[in-house]
C-alpha cells in the first residue's frame, strides 16, 4: 500500500491567496503572490519571524480563514489518487489549536473521504520549524507532496520521497536531483511513474 502525505498550505490550500490580502489591508502594503521568492514570508514583509507568526495567529482567528480555497483542480486530482492508492494523510506545520481544527474542517469540506489522518509536525520545543521527515517516517508515509524546499530537503534525509509543487516561493531554489518539480496537473503521472503501477 502506497501512503502519500500532502502538505496543506501551498499544496492543498491556497493560504497565501487569503492571508496576503488580509496582511496588506492591516499594514497598508501591496504585496502580490509573485513577490514571494521565498517561503520565509517575514523576509518579504521585512519583519521578524516572530512578528509574522504573531500575525498568522491573529489571522487564523478571523472568519477569513473559512474563505481559504483549494488550488484549482486539486480536489479532483486528490479524489482520483485516493481511489488509486488508497491511504493519504495530511502533514502540516500549522501551529495553533484553531488552525488544526480548521484544517479538519477544510479537509471535510473540500477533500471529503480522501484523508485518513492529519499529522502535525510542529512542536514548540522539539520541532519549532515544523520539519516533516520524522513525522512521515513514524507514520509510514513514503511520499510527501510539498511546496517548501527546506521541508523537502529535510524529508529526504529520512528516506522520504518528495514531489515539489511549483510555487513562486520555490522556483528560484535548486533541488536535489531525486525531487521532481512539477505543476499540479502533473501530479498523477509523476506518482504513476514513481511507483510503476504499485498501489
Amino acid at each position: 500500500m502506497v501512503h502519500i502525505g500532502f502538505d496543506i498550505d501551498g499544496v492543498l490550500a491556497d493560504f497565501a491567496g487569503i492571508f496576503v490580502p488580509w496582511y496588506n489591508e492591516r499594514y497598508g502594503t501591496a504585496f502580490v503572490e509573485s513577490d514571494f521568492w521565498t517561503h520565509e514570508f517575514y523576509r518579504i514583509f521585512g519583519v521578524t519571524r516572530e512578528q509574522l507568526n504573531a500575525d498568522i495567529r491573529l489571522f487564523v482567528q478571523t472568519p477569513l480563514v473559512e474563505q481559504i480555497q483549494p488550488y484549482q483542480e486539486m480536489p479532483a486530482i486528490v479524489q482520483r489518487l485516493a481511489q488509486t492508492y488508497g491511504q493519504h494523510s495530511q502533514v502540516t506545520a500549522r501551529f495553533t489549536a484553531e488552525a488544526q481544527q480548521r484544517s479538519r474542517a477544510f479537509s471535510d469540506r473540500h477533500y471529503p473521504n480522501c484523508f485518513s489522518n492529519i499529522h502535525i509536525s510542529h512542536h514548540p520545543e522539539e520541532n519549532p520549524r515544523g520539519y516533516k521527515g520524522a513525522v512521515c517516517k513514524q507514520n509510514g508515509i513514503s511520499v510527501l507532496v510539498e511546496d517548501q524546499v527546506d521541508y523537502a530537503e529535510e524529508a529526504l534525509t529520512h528516506g522520504i520521497q518528495v514531489i515539489l509543487i511549483n510555487r513562486p516561493w520555490n522556483i528560484g531554489h535548486a533541488l536535489h536531483p531525486s525531487v521532481p518539480r512539477i505543476t499540479v496537473q502533473d501530479l498523477e503521472t509523476t506518482l504513476a511513474h514513481m511507483f510503476n503501477g504499485v498501489h
